[in-house]
């Protein structure tokens, strides 16, 4: 492949350079620094550039690695300053995400599932209405004036009176707290009825489902149930367009080793449901997919050979004029090429576990995240941080679990992630390195998440050498950055 490990240098030798790490792609070599601004080197290049600094380049060159700010002056300080800011401002603000399971129980047994969910006849795990108001209640204890409230499960339309109750409660108390507060809903749609519509629509609930692919892509992971839920998104997105809401539902998708050879119809499927992007995330060992993994688990291999090929489906798509994204590459590319931090809590340094989502589980326990609380069903509470009722945000927040996440995610700590080129777009998650290895921070390179984050980052690089990808993914970032500047909470 040509690719070797990134090394960190500081020259010491050479007027004005600043510290960079690098990484090399074939013939090229990646240069970054650590404000993530990066350029692209020739060997020969590369190889000037380590014996002799950026004496004798030309002008042009100098220009750009000046424009990149890897030459030291007055202007370089300004712009270099501006993207550390926003690289670090996300650990800064107050959690704004709060996850609430209202329910384990769920009406699928979806292969890969990861929170081991409850059968539909059993009511234990419903959040109560009596939890479910000590849940609103911590969560506007925080001192933020941005609120997500999201409903995940099991399938949280089957404790729909507590989905009701928290919405209509929240709108209530708002009325004193004056936040700018957002519901959304993880669902699988096979519930959905006229008077929950009604009620989501009036509460402008942001709605999103869960689509693997075609039929016979999705049944195989979730039982047949294609047809009804691509019934109910449809009527669910018309009524969203019809109604003038400017959050329209969405879909996401989970990849099984079913799902490998079907990246065109999986893109096609999403394409032919008004879908503007694809979010395919792997299948994770936590929970009832950790039982099924030698039958539906992925290599980091299988599933970056997935992505390629998917994601060059997207730019040939692009190139013939159908603007659609891929989730992944669009907040890692934010990163890259804009300098925005997107807050996606799995790609951040420190991580977002407490700081940037919060979970909280039917009986009020909360957790420094989903993960966290998915590996508490599994009888491991390490990372639960606090009770709805007792404890206050700053309770949460202060809690050792929090600290330690944080302290375990900052990659600029990390051995392995503190040298390498990747470093300023790239994000740990210690509670699946606590699962997988028994550690909150490993050896970085034996994890499944280190080959697959660089290896999605060779992937972008590599196309990002192309001037037409590289255009490409410039408008998707352009659009990216220009909503989400304009609209944070969404």
């Amino acid at each position: 492949m040509g690719i070797i490990n990134a090394k960190k240098v500081k020259p010491s030798n050479f007027s004005n350079m600043l510290p960079f790490s690098f990484r090399r792609l074939g013939d090229t070599v990646v240069v970054v620094n650590e404000y993530g601004n990066y350029i692209f080197l020739s060997n020969e290049e590369f190889t000037h550039l380590m014996e002799n600094g950026p004496v004798g380049f030309s002008r042009a060159l100098r220009a750009e690695l000046k424009e990149q700010n890897m030459i030291y002056d007055v202007d370089t300080a300004g712009r270099a300053s501006a993207r550390l800011r926003e690289r670090f401002a996300d650990a800064a603000r107050v959690t704004n995400l709060h996850i609430m399971i209202v329910t384990l129980r769920c009406n699928l047994k979806c292969v890969y599932c990861q929170a081991n969910a409850a059968s539909c006849d059993s009511h234990e795990t419903d959040m109560s209405i009596d939890t479910a108001r000590k849940v609103v209640d911590t969560i506007y204890s925080a001192p933020t004036n941005l609120i997500n409230f999201e409903f995940q499960g099991g399938e949280p339309l089957l404790n729909w009176d507590t989905v009701k109750f928290i919405i209509e409660y929240a709108t209530e108390v708002n009325k004193d707290k004056k936040r700018d507060i957002r519901f959304n809903i993880v669902s699988n749609h096979l519930l959905m009825d006229d008077e929950k519509l009604d009620f989501l629509v009036k509460h402008k609930v942001l709605m999103c489902m869960s689509l693997d692919g075609p039929d016979y892509v999705h049944n195989k992971n979730r039982g047949n149930s294609h047809a009804k839920a691509v019934q109910m998104f449809k009527k669910v997105y018309a009524r969203y367009v019809d109604e003038g809401m400017t959050r329209l539902p969405s879909l996401i998708g989970t990849l099984s080793k079913h799902s490998l050879p079907y990246y065109r119809e999986i893109v096609d499927e999403y394409i032919g449901l008004n879908a503007n992007t694809i979010f395919m995330r792997p299948a994770t060992t936590l929970g009832y997919a950790g039982k099924n993994w030698n039958e539906i688990g992925l290599t980091p291999e299988e599933f970056l050979d997935f992505y390629e090929k998917m994601l060059d489906y997207i730019l040939d798509l692009n190139r013939d004029g159908l603007h659609f994204t891929e989730t992944y590459a669009v907040y890692i590319l934010s990163k890259i090429i804009a300098g925005f931090e997107p807050g996606y809590v799995d790609m951040k340094s420190p991580c977002g576990a407490s700081i940037g989502q919060l979970a909280y589980n039917y009986d009020g326990d909360v957790y420094t995240c989903d993960e966290g609380r998915m590996l508490g069903h599994q009888g491991d509470h390490t990372f639960r941080i606090g009770k709805c009722g007792e404890s206050t945000y700053k309770d949460l927040i202060m809690h050792r679990a929090t600290k330690a996440c944080t302290m375990s995610s900052m990659l600029d700590t990390t051995p392995g992630c503190s040298e390498c080129a990747y470093k300023p777009y790239c994000g740990i998650c210690p509670v699946i390195n606590y699962y997988e290895t028994g550690e909150l921070s490993p050896n970085v390179f034996t994890t499944r998440r280190h080959t697959l984050n660089e290896g999605i980052m060779d992937i972008l690089f590599k196309r990002l050498m192309i001037q037409e990808n590289a255009e490409i993914f410039i408008e998707w970032v352009k659009q990216f950055v220009e909503t989400a500047r304009s609209d944070p909470g969404q």
